[in-house]
């Protein structure tokens, strides 16, 4: 594998497609095998999850961006639940109706997955016998649940295909550059002045020593004092 050449993320996303186009095409060609729509799909979710929990602040920021950007929220995720300012939006409210979706906050969708991917909170959907999606779910700080959405993969195929190519494409509005090399910022760092006492010389101090009759406290006290007085003296002369 090439190093990647410009942003990280910008590359994986661009190596994921393709990655993702690689295991479609084996598919097509393999039409006997078990089950071989798994394999794109579970390719395509561990690579889309990286590609959430990887990002930092600016690629967060875009992330929010392309999904607010999305035509229909459904078609990314089936809200199940939401807690939106002291409010529960619940689906299995009789009252719930597309106004409820409406006021969920698109923009934090990605944050959400995000949160509840790193927390592995995340239980698997069957579709018949086939393994048909995700349900992750967000908590809080205070450990209430704050969000509750189904990922069919059928439907967040096209949308991760989309984030994929906003990612690595060349005009997104945001710059997503690579965070600094921690070394970089280290060696900027100014190391901490050493204002520990030197050593005395040995033949010195047992001088000293002897003209204050061998008390070492007494010597210390001496020496102490003829440096306050030098400094008193260089300071009062500048």
């Amino acid at each position: 594998m090439g190093f990647p050449n410009g942003p990280l993320l910008k590359a994986l996303a661009e190596r994921v497609m393709r990655n993702i186009e690689i295991i479609e095409e084996v598919e097509k060609r393999s039409p006997d095998r078990v089950s071989p729509e798994g394999f794109a799909d579970t390719q395509l979710l561990i690579s889309l999850l990286g590609v959430l929990v990887f990002p930092h602040e600016k690629a967060s920021e875009f992330l929010g961006h392309l999904t607010s950007r999305y035509p229909k929220i459904e078609d990314i995720v089936t809200v199940q639940f939401f807690r939106l300012k002291g409010r529960r939006f619940h689906r299995s409210d009789p009252d719930w109706d597309e106004s409820y979706v409406r006021n969920f906050p698109v923009r934090e969708l990605p944050h959400y997955l995000r949160n509840g991917i790193a927390h592995f909170n995340v239980l698997p959907i069957a579709n018949g016998k086939l393994f048909g999606g995700v349900r992750v779910w967000n908590r809080n700080p205070e450990g209430l649940i704050t969000f509750v959405g189904d990922v069919a993969f059928e439907r967040f195929r096209p949308f991760a295909k989309y984030v994929l190519q906003g990612l690595s494409s060349d005009d997104a509005p945001y710059r997503i550059e690579n965070p600094e090399d921690p070394l970089d910022e280290l060696a900027r760092e100014e190391a901490p002045a050493d204002i520990r006492p030197p050593r005395l010389n040995r033949d010195h101090w047992v001088e000293w020593l002897e003209i204050h009759g061998n008390d070492a406290q007494s010597a210390k006290t001496a020496l102490d004092r003829h440096m306050v007085a030098e400094i008193r003296r260089r300071r009062s002369a500048c």
